[in-house]
């Protein structure tokens, strides 16, 4: 079948009538209305992905389960499904799940995780919240021409360091503002960002404590 027929017939097992207006919408919102008379069997990969999940958006479910949505398509188009799926949950209020190893695809798309290994639950939570039980002692790297030599500050140690850049550890998060003032007392500040507080970083944290 063709795309558009594919549309037909799993709108007819849904029993759903008069959907000519949304197929044309799903099939626009999916880059595929210019190949929707085109058989499915020649599509790509990706045109294979983005029309499947169409055809689970055809009777507008308040919950969709999503296994790897982003499964063999390229760059461009993962982009594209993921700003998709958030317009869906923003604007349509659909609950998404979604299935994935892909963490560092969804850290900034989903609103809360679940870690599972093997079948084995480890944990739950917002990022912020994996973030403050996990994190413990924060490294910032920072962005500064200030030499090494320099960054003598007490309370904020330099643990590491490569062209442009020193690593810091203070205690908590709360002590950053303090740092980035120490810094800057004594040279530029073009950057900061905290080290291992990605979703990925705090998966193998977690893994490794629950596996101890």
């Amino acid at each position: 079948m063709t795309a558009k027929d594919n549309l037909k017939f799993f709108a007819a097992l849904y029993g759903l009538k008069y959907v000519e207006e949304r197929i044309e919408q799903l099939l626009e919102d999916f880059g595929l209305a210019d190949a929707q008379d085109k058989l499915v069997g020649a599509y790509s990969t990706g045109m294979k992905k983005r029309l499947g999940i169409a055809r689970a958006l055809l009777h507008k479910p308040e919950i969709l389960f999503l296994d790897e949505p982003t499964n063999g398509l390229d760059p461009e188009g993962s982009r594209s499904l993921l700003n998709y799926i958030r317009r869906l949950n923003e604007e349509q209020g659909v609950t998404i799940l979604i299935c994935t190893h892909l963490l560092k695809q969804v850290q900034d798309l989903c609103h809360s995780f679940v870690f599972i290994d093997q079948g084995r639950f480890l944990e739950q939570g917002t990022l912020i919240e994996l973030e403050d039980k996990y994190l413990g002692a924060v490294k910032v790297e920072v962005e500064t021409p200030l030499d090494v030599n320099e960054a003598n500050f007490p309370d904020f140690p330099v643990i590491d360091q490569r062209p442009g850049y020193l690593v810091f550890q203070v205690q908590d998060k709360e002590q950053i503002p303090q740092l980035l003032a120490a810094v800057l007392a004594k040279a530029p500040v073009y950057s900061g960002n905290i080290l291992g507080r990605d979703l990925e970083a705090l998966y193998f944290k977690i893994r490794g404590e629950q596996d101890e």
